[in-house]
């Protein structure tokens, strides 16, 4: 049984980048890896070393949103913290002041009750700072304190939630973000649902699963990204004030879109999808899946960027069959010409020449060494 202690590491939106991350980690899928950073001083005292070290690698985390608004403020002066979901510590580093966390995604981990998870949560956790008199403390700059740790240790058990890894659970737990001042202009949230491989037989397709935070993907195959948005603020019968596109950017010539790498998103709610291929792979090839939101204004661009590494593998055989076959049709189409009239003097060393050359060539243009004249 492991030793490693379980963690609290929250985010907040007291930053853009910090907003975008709690939206990624609810968008992509199971195995999916993301980096949050924290300076030392938001790290709980007994983490700082391990983390350095890279001693608590593997480590269960519990993800969550820290609302440091002053509307979010509870009367004890807490900030109060929503979680979302479960992750192991993949890895940690030290630059500096700066901790770099590296998370791979694991199960939604939500609560019905959020009064009540707030009472299970460490006592230094994120806080406004008050003085003597239970009033404000500020800083230099005039503007409330707030302390706390946003990394620290909790119990092993994740006491207040529980794994809801369901399209529900992820509606109730944006629905609660939603409802918070930090997500007020968010204009939709959204999620990958998956990666599927389009199959004959198999009616919705074989997902695909992320290993080691990359998708694996055969040559000459067909799939379907599928992404379920949703806007929580919204009624049944509502729409979107600004008609905003998800777009999957596929910067390789082995993928070709089946479909149009732009999903309009132009309702509260829906399921969408863009379908595309590999081509042939000469050996082990490396790309990326990209799903890039565009807003009409700038300023309306809250939705976050998803990155999805992937590999496409080589087809050996094939590549070495179809090799074998033009070789041998160049080596009998010359051999034709050649002694068509009969054989003569040197006709075994010409014949020796002729084979050579037309598997050469066969091999050669299969493998992708050069393209086919």
């Amino acid at each position: 049984m492991s030793t490693k202690p379980a963690l609290l590491c929250v985010g907040s939106g007291l930053s853009r980048r910090y907003t975008l991350n709690t939206l990624q980690a609810l968008a992509l899928p199971s195995g999916a890896i993301l980096q949050f950073r924290y300076v030392e001083g938001i790290i709980s005292e007994g983490l700082r070393k391990p983390l350095a070290a890279r001693e608590l690698n593997g480590a269960t985390v519990l993800l969550g949103y820290v609302d440091c608004t002053a509307s979010g403020r509870l009367p004890n002066g807490r900030c109060p913290i929503v979680p979302y979901r479960e992750a192991r510590l993949r890895d940690s580093a030290q630059r500096g002041s700066v901790f770099v966390l590296q998370f791979e995604l694991g199960p939604l981990r939500s609560t019905d009750d959020l009064d009540s998870f707030q009472r299970t949560l460490p006592e230094n956790s994120p806080r406004w700072q008050q003085d003597s008199n239970s009033n404000l403390a500020m800083d230099a700059g005039g503007k409330p304190k707030r302390v706390g740790f946003w990394c620290q240790e909790i119990a092993p058990a994740l006491p207040g939630t529980s794994v809801r890894d369901t399209f529900t659970a992820w509606q109730a737990i944006v629905t609660q973000l939603g409802q918070r001042e930090d997500f007020a202009r968010q204009p939709y949230f959204y999620m990958v649902e998956g990666l599927f491989r389009r199959k004959k037989g198999v009616r919705d397709g074989e997902r695909i699963d992320l290993v080691d935070g990359e998708y694996h993907l055969a040559p000459r195959s067909e799939y379907e990204l599928r992404v379920f948005h949703y806007d929580p603020m919204s009624d049944a019968h509502g729409g979107v004030a600004i008609t905003q596109t998800l777009q999957l950017d596929a910067p390789s010539p082995l993928f070709s879109m089946r479909s149009s790498p732009v999903m309009v998103i132009d309702s509260p709610y829906d399921l969408k999808s863009v379908h595309f291929g590999t081509g042939e792979a000469t050996r082990l090839t490396y790309g990326s899946l990209c799903l890039q939101p565009q807003a009409s204004k700038p300023e309306d661009q809250m939705v976050p960027e998803l990155f999805f590494p992937v590999t496409v593998r080589g087809d050996a055989l094939r590549l070495i069959g179809n090799g074998f076959v033009l070789g041998l049709l160049l080596t009998l189409t010359q051999m034709i010409a050649v002694f068509s009239k009969g054989t003569f003097d040197g006709w075994k060393l010409v014949a020796l020449l002729i084979v050579v050359l037309g598997f050469g060539t066969g091999f050669f243009v299969s493998l992708g060494m050069r393209k086919p004249l």
